[in-house]
């Protein structure tokens, strides 16, 4: 079952963004924007977003140059829009399909939540510093207690060192998946020729998956990188979805130094010149095979791209989705133009929440903030 990423907004200020992943919403054709209008537009092509993230970004130079024209000072606020260790040295030979065990607190039953720690019955997982770390329970099952393992000893199995931030993760069946900080600096050096060209201390969010069939010795099969700030993660069966926002790059987009046209002329035909790729944030699929990586750059779907008409901005987030049961799977991509702070999730919907302190509203006499 694939997972809706569901859009709403309200008067009280909550703007919830999203679509369906892979459904069409209206159609992209004259994108106005009102307030009171929430419903999401699809980008139907490249050329549509492409197009689209040129316009506002023509308008913007447009409205810098006109600020200081009247000598404002003006700071960009979007395009259009708003803006312990146990040791006992014996091998632990308990079955964990057979007991019982407490799991991540979950706001919704089905929907996994990434955390620091996670437990099978038998093993404990736990993120620890830099490193993704496995414990093997010793003891014996209490049947009269419902199946539940007395615990008398332990022993780490194994540790592994995990590149970048690690900060939190997910356990399903026999795969671990590890989310981790990193930077483009730290990307580039590991993809090479697939890398893109962006500032060095740029956050991009990782998520390493390891096969740990062999509690010992875990293996590391696939990695999906994603460029974006992470936001926020959920598993829904064998599917893991990311949540992660992230800035629109484009060209160099400097503030005028005089009144001069030939500076917006300049601007226009920076923006005109620039690719697809300039805006919008990709990802990375690096695949493991017996000690060798391949890496290879994915770009966002174009076609599962939104904006709302009730506002938008500077920022995209993306929702990057993989199988983490098959390392050859594909990662699918959404994006919503615009930015979010929480993400609620239910087996059928993703709900990712803004609050929304008022809208800066362009014109001929400047702007000015509504509620």
């Amino acid at each position: 079952m694939k997972t809706r990423i569901a859009s709403v907004a309200t008067p009280i200020g909550i703007f919830l963004v999203g679509c369906l992943m892979n459904a069409s919403c209206m159609p992209l054709s004259n994108l106005e924007f009102d307030s009171s209008q929430p419903e999401m537009v699809a980008f139907p092509s490249c050329n549509a977003l492409t197009g689209y993230l040129k316009q506002q970004a023509i308008f913007e130079a447009g409205f810098q140059q006109n600020a200081l024209e009247r000598g404002s000072v003006y700071s960009t606020m979007g395009f259009a829009g708003e803006a312990p260790q146990l040791d006992t040295g014996s091998e632990p030979t308990l079955d964990a399909g057979q007991l019982a065990y407490s799991e991540t607190n979950l706001q919704e039953e089905g929907v996994d939540e990434a955390d620091l720690f996670k437990v099978d019955g038998t093993h404990a997982f736990a993120v620890h510093g830099r490193q993704l770390i496995i414990i093997g329970a010793l003891g014996t099952v209490d049947e009269e207690q419902g199946g539940v393992l007395k615990i008398d000893g332990g022993e780490v199995l194994a540790k592994v060192d995990v590149t970048g931030n690690p900060f939190e993760m997910f356990l399903h069946e026999d795969r671990v998946v590890v989310m981790t900080r990193t930077t483009q600096t730290q990307v580039a050096a590991e993809v090479g020729a697939a890398a893109e060209t962006r500032p060095g201390s740029t956050e991009l969010s990782k998520a390493l998956v390891y096969d740990v069939t062999d509690r010992s010795n875990p293996v590391l099969e696939r990695e999906v990188i994603i460029e974006g700030n992470y936001l926020s993660s959920r598993r829904i069966g064998d599917q893991v979805y990311i949540v992660a926002r992230s800035v629109f790059d484009g060209p160099d987009f400097d503030s005028p130094v005089s009144v001069e046209a030939a500076w917006f002329v300049t601007q226009q035909m920076a923006i005109q010149r620039a690719p697809l790729t300039a805006w919008m944030p990709g990802f990375y699929n690096v695949q493991h095979e017996n000690g060798a990586a391949e890496a290879q750059r994915g770009e966002i779907d174009c076609t599962a791209t939104y904006a709302s008409k009730a506002t938008n901005g500077d920022e995209v987030l993306g929702i990057f989705s993989f199988d983490v049961s098959n390392p050859k799977s594909e990662v699918h991509t959404a994006s919503i133009i615009g930015d979010g702070a929480v993400v609620y999730g239910s087996t059928k919907s993703l709900i990712i929440a803004l609050t929304n302190y008022g809208e800066l509203l362009y014109g001929d006499s400047g702007t000015r903030n509504t509620p």
